[in-house]
């Protein structure tokens, strides 16, 4: 167990009738076989509570990982240095599957986090919390999004737009993942400045 999260339902992105939270078990098997076991233990385990009139909606999240955990951004540069790099990696390997026709609504849902504290470090190791979710300015209007995602995970893995969330951006988002990276530099020294 890491972490306890109230949310408001209406902020999850929806997949048809569900969820995004509620296909863990899809992102953690497609990411375990296109891109390895490193990037589908990248995403905490949510277990959805829907809340009632008296209770509003939680999300408890889990990992497999050993030890305690935190945010990112409350751990010294040091501290951040190594789950940075990491998170870093496993994003550059997860994000071309983002315009996967089949695969890609779940990958890009889960790309969409709702802020920066939700990146945690657990014993070292990368776990992202609080992701499928967006407020509705930012579901809505795609420069609101292309804002959110570089103040949180394009902060590990820059990008030219947010990760698409409809037919045309998943077209749009392929064209520009398969132009040539802006810089051949490494982007450990910008995730490494977080904080």
């Amino acid at each position: 167990f890491l972490a306890k999260s109230r949310i408001d339902l209406s902020q999850c992105l929806a997949l048809g009738d569900d969820l995004a939270l509620e296909r863990h078990e899809t992102l953690r098997k497609t990411l375990e076989a296109r891109v390895g076991a490193q990037a589908a233990s990248l995403f905490a385990e949510p277990l959805l509570s829907r809340g009632n009139d008296s209770a509003p909606a939680t999300v408890s999240w889990y990992t497999d990982v050993e030890g305690n955990g935190q945010p990112l951004p409350r751990l010294d540069a040091a501290a951040q240095a190594g789950p940075a790099a990491q998170l870093a990696q496993a994003l550059h390997a997860i994000a071309p599957l983002a315009s996967d026709a089949e695969i890609g609504p779940i990958v890009a849902s889960a790309m969409h986090i709702s802020d920066a504290d939700s990146v945690w470090s657990v014993n070292g190791k990368p776990d992202i919390l609080n992701w499928g979710m967006l407020g509705a300015e930012q579901a809505n209007e795609p420069a609101a999004r292309r804002a959110q995602y570089a103040e949180t995970l394009g902060r590990f893995l820059p990008l030219p737009s947010a990760p698409p969330l409809n037919d045309a951006e998943r077209e749009a988002f392929e064209g520009s993942m398969a132009a040539p990276p802006p810089s051949s530099g490494s982007p450990l020294p910008a995730a490494a400045a977080v904080g």
